[in-house]
């Protein structure tokens, strides 16, 4: 639960807010999104058993196969040169620096298992955002030309942040876009 907990850490970091209320985007490090390393030393830095880290490590892939594991051994590598410890003598890497160490752990499969909201999470931000583009229109007087900055932005983050994107989908599926109008006016009441 730790590793699943601890993952996103620095995602506030990597995800700033900009001007406009847009977010950062995030830069790649070691193959991977810059949160997932960072998350992983920053762990490392506090002196984090190296099963809890090795297990968050997992996150993005699991150590199933030979070129899946390598992907989380570099992972670690990476941010155990950021964290500035060696990888090995820390436990989170066998002997030969190549590998896991054996056996391998469950949690790391059940973290990565627990890290895939984003096969629904991603598309479910893509379905919802015209329609809540059109309500903003109709219920916020929100222009057209706001619809690509700062206001619509705004709106977005609230709803999306209070409720989620898979919540806002859920109610488009099960009832459209009508459904899709009380739970904005929940977060975001109209003037």
């Amino acid at each position: 639960m730790a590793a699943q907990l601890l993952h996103d850490l620095h995602k506030p970091y990597v995800f700033q807010w900009q001007p406009d209320a847009s977010s950062r985007p995030e830069q790649s490090l070691a193959g991977t999104g810059e949160h997932h390393v960072l998350s992983l030393a920053e762990l490392l830095v506090r002196k984090a058993p190296a099963e809890l880290v090795v297990a968050q490590a997992c996150a993005h892939t699991h150590p199933g196969t030979e070129a899946d594991e390598a992907q989380v051994v570099n992972w670690l590598k990476a941010a155990a040169i950021i964290a500035g410890i060696d990888p090995v003598r820390h436990g989170l890497l066998d002997a030969s620096g190549k590998t896991l160490p054996l056996p391998r752990r469950q949690e790391g499969f059940i973290c990565h298992l627990g890290d895939h909201d984003f096969v629904l999470s991603a598309p479910a931000v893509q379905w919802t955002l015209p329609v809540m583009r059109d309500i903003a229109k109709a219920d916020y007087k929100i222009t057209d030309a706001d619809l690509q900055g700062k206001p619509f932005n705004s709106l977005r983050n609230a709803v999306y942040s209070q409720l989620s994107a898979m919540r806002i989908e859920q109610a488009y599926a099960m009832g459209g876009g009508e459904q899709v109008r009380l739970p904005m006016h929940s977060v975001v009441k109209p003037a």
